[in-house]
């Protein structure tokens, strides 16, 4: 023990107490006076100076900082952990007796430590409040256009003053974040800062935050917040989502505007009349012509007639907040670890198989292959009555005929046919009959939807499970089963 030094003891005693106490969340009180009056005036001075540096490195001041609510790793201060700090400056002292270089320099410097580290952790109410030095700094927007940019529907429009290397219009609202970042950055634009907008708390992760597993988020390199750049959300309210979200200076991203049911024929407030041709109201003053012919028409074609007519399609209600941490998109069949889309798919590749990838790289690739998971929850959403088959199921026979998911445990069969050509009340009524839902707005597209629309004819039976549950060969006019 004989070559043991004070900067030895000193850095043993802040290396144990950092482990055993924790620096975070304690506050502690300056230094006084040492209680051995009797020592060397230059004894005590570098005793002091000692304390002083050991002060430097916790986080002591003379006027008690605000204190921020712990961050969600640390724990607060209790009885057992009182105890053990008392065991420690208890070893501490009996280390230091064992010392041979017992000098009144040292034992000053212990006086000066124990006075130090016997203070109590401060425990009261913890501020709320955020510091400006804490604020998020500019996330942007993505529900709006970029700067300079203006809204026609839901194309954005760049202004006379743009010089940019893109054209000057652009359809944003089916890109992905990571999309809309690589278009600010080659388009050399920007995107207006969230400011104080609604934040949509049902996104599982904040803004620019990647969900990495099922419910687990992961910040990115810019995030300068002081939690840990590790959230698992999956559990979270909205409620503790606003509280991490102040703590921790981070957002959620903007509510977004409500989608628009591109798979009706007309506008919204114009009449369809034979022939799919759509009639203005009276009240239409817009720069077209008050008769449009719609037949044949994408949804691309739709969102310029928007654009350029100034009106709008109907509303789709609260968006879709889709699930990517689910095995298939929506509408594909799985098959073991396999997901088979539907034959009317024409995208990407109609097998795929997605057990390795993150939800967020599930996200690009539903991106760019022009498909949708399916949304998180079908309770309070609108419901589109247009698709072939109810939610999850597998359309085949060219929409004629849908196939139950293998977890179906419903009072009807797991192979309907003819759903296609039922009605809004058929459709209705079978919900509550077999236990499934049909899709979300904003949960289908193009490929699902463009399956079998040939002519209808009359059924016979006035029960639609009856109708749908009857096995034999099809009649390729209506989607019906026709009788032995």
């Amino acid at each position: 023990m004989a070559g043991i030094t004070i900067a030895q003891i000193l850095l043993s005693v802040v290396f144990a107490c950092e482990c055993v106490c924790g620096f975070a969340g304690f506050v502690f009180s300056p230094v006084h006076a040492a209680e051995s009056a009797e020592l060397p005036v230059a004894s005590k001075w570098k005793a002091y100076a000692m304390a002083e540096e050991l002060e430097g490195v916790l986080p002591a001041s003379a006027e008690p900082p605000k204190q921020l609510e712990p961050a969600i790793e640390q724990a607060k201060e209790g009885d057992k952990e009182k105890e053990s700090r008392g065991e420690l400056l208890a070893a501490a002292s009996l280390f230091n007796a064992a010392s041979s270089e017992d000098t009144e320099e040292q034992q000053a410097a212990e006086d000066a430590l124990r006075h130090a580290m016997s203070s109590p952790s401060r425990v009261g109410t913890p501020d709320r409040s955020t510091p400006e030095n804490m604020r998020a700094s500019c996330l942007p927007d993505f529900t709006k256009c970029p700067k300079g940019w203006n809204s026609h529907g839901v194309l954005c429009m760049a202004g006379e003053t743009y010089t940019g290397r893109c054209a000057a219009e652009a359809d944003l609202s089916d890109m992905s974040v990571e999309q809309k970042l690589a278009f600010a950055n080659y388009c050399a634009v920007a995107f207006p800062c969230q400011e104080d907008c609604a934040q949509d708390f049902r996104q599982v992760c904040p803004s620019l935050w990647r969900e990495v597993a099922d419910g687990v988020c992961s910040a990115p390199l810019e995030y300068e917040g002081e939690c840990s750049g590790h959230l698992e959300a999956a559990d979270m309210s909205e409620e503790s989502k606003y509280e991490w979200s102040i703590r921790c200076a981070a957002r959620w991203p903007c509510d977004a505007l409500p989608g628009h049911k591109y798979d009706d024929v007309c506008p919204k407030g114009w009449a369809i009349q034979l022939g799919k041709v759509c009639e203005a109201p009276p009240s239409y003053n817009g720069p077209c012509e008050h008769r449009a012919y719609m037949s044949g028409t994408t949804e691309t074609e739709k969102k310029h007639f928007e654009a350029a007519c100034h009106v709008d399609w109907p509303s789709t209600g609260a968006k879709c907040v889709h699930d990517y941490a689910a095995a298939c998109p929506f509408g594909w069949y799985r098959s073991d670890d396999e997901c088979i889309a539907p034959l009317m798919y024409s995208g990407c590749s109609g097998r795929k198989t997605f057990g390795m990838m993150t939800p967020a790289a599930k996200q690009e690739w539903a991106s760019n292959c022009k498909v949708q998971f399916p949304c998180r929850g079908r309770d309070t959403c609108e419901k589109t009555y247009s698709t072939p088959c109810p939610a999850d199921w597998y359309a085949f026979n060219g929409g004629m005929s849908c196939t139950a998911p293998s977890n179906y445990d419903g009072d009807c069969k797991p192979i309907l046919h003819g759903l296609l050509h039922a009605s809004i009340e058929e459709k209705t009524a079978l919900e509550a009959k077999c236990q499934f839902a049909w899709p979300c707005a904003g949960e289908t597209y193009a490929s699902v939807i463009s399956a079998g629309f040939s002519s209808t004819a009359p059924r016979l039976s006035t029960d639609p499970a009856q109708y749908s549950s009857v096995d034999g060969p099809i009649d390729s006019s209506s989607g019906a089963v026709r009788n032995a």
